[in-house]
């Protein structure tokens, strides 16, 4: 009797070239959308980040007869070291000692936490991560976060916080200007600032936008050291002063600017011509540009339609 033997048919060419077209299409269909996803969770993560910013900031002004934190006195700047506590800053840690001399007066400054360093130095040196944005393409975090509180080394987040820049007189606890002391801004009068000036075809269009962004991501298209680019510059993510946050496109700004040398810059972006004057005012301009946008986006979704500071 015979034995029937059994027998399997395989492949044919065709099959196997349909099969792996099919494959192909899925990994097409699914590594967008992945991307896509991943993205879309930095951002999440980024803007609960800034959440954990503003709470911060709210504790240390409980602690501190609700100022918001703000620092140095003074800052390396020659021309003016009084300038370093009104300008925008993602410095957490100033490592390096150093004299300034201003209006006749000599100051010696030591290595100190500053910006939001002063609130990070009142809750402690651990699980500071949040102080870095997952959307960092340069990954700042494994950089500089090792460096808060070392002597001799300067530490950066990537987040740009407000301290002083761009607010009214009316936010502070003094009425006397002293060169030793910046005045302290009070959380709870963060009141508004004006952009336009009367003009004399116009002497009534004072524009004023209310203070309402305290920190933010903001794109640098330097070189190293000082490049910084969150979020593929995309989008843009706010912390508000009543703590909520908001994500915007970073879309190009859409009122002139005289100091913007590119038309189709981006609101949130600073270009690398404002660090290659060496002139700081140039970056305090830029920086003033986007809060008052960030500023404006609180209340119309749309900060690139901002007018100009």
């Amino acid at each position: 009797m015979r034995r029937q033997l059994m027998t399997f048919a395989g492949f044919t060419l065709i099959e196997l070239l349909v099969v792996v077209a099919i494959i192909g299409l899925l990994i097409s269909i699914l590594v967008p959308s992945l991307s896509a996803a991943r993205s879309q969770s930095k951002v999440a993560v980024c803007r609960g980040n800034l959440k954990s910013l503003g709470e911060l900031i709210i504790l240390y002004s409980q602690n501190n007869d609700d100022c918001i934190p703000r620092g140095p006195h003074f800052g390396p700047d020659p021309g003016n070291p009084l300038l370093a506590p009104y300008i925008a800053t993602n410095q957490l840690w100033m490592g390096n000692s150093f004299s300034a001399t201003f209006g006749g007066v000599t100051w010696n400054n030591p290595p100190q936490y500053i910006g939001l360093g002063l609130a990070v130095q009142q809750k402690g040196k651990t699980g500071n991560d949040f102080l870095f944005s997952p959307g960092d393409e340069q990954n700042h975090m494994d950089e500089e976060s090792p460096k808060i509180g070392v002597d001799g080394v300067d530490a950066y987040g990537s987040y740009i916080y407000r301290q002083g820049d761009m607010l009214p007189s009316n936010v502070t606890d003094e009425t006397t200007f002293d060169l030793a002391y910046p005045k302290r801004v009070l959380l709870q009068n963060l009141g508004s600032h004006k952009i336009l000036d009367p003009t004399p075809t116009n002497p009534n269009n004072t524009t004023r936008i209310d203070v309402k962004a305290l920190a933010l991501t903001v794109n640098v298209l330097a070189p190293e050291p000082n490049r910084m680019i969150i979020h593929n510059q995309k989008r843009v993510n706010v912390l508000f002063v009543d703590g909520s946050t908001q994500s915007f496109e970073n879309n190009p700004q859409t009122v002139s600017y005289p100091y913007l040398p590119d038309p189709t810059l981006k609101w949130a972006t600073i270009p690398a011509e404002a660090f290659g004057t060496g002139v700081v005012q140039d970056i305090k301009n830029q920086l003033d540009r986007i809060f008052v946008a960030a500023d404006y986006g609180y209340f119309n979704s749309e900060p690139w339609t901002a007018p100009v500071p």
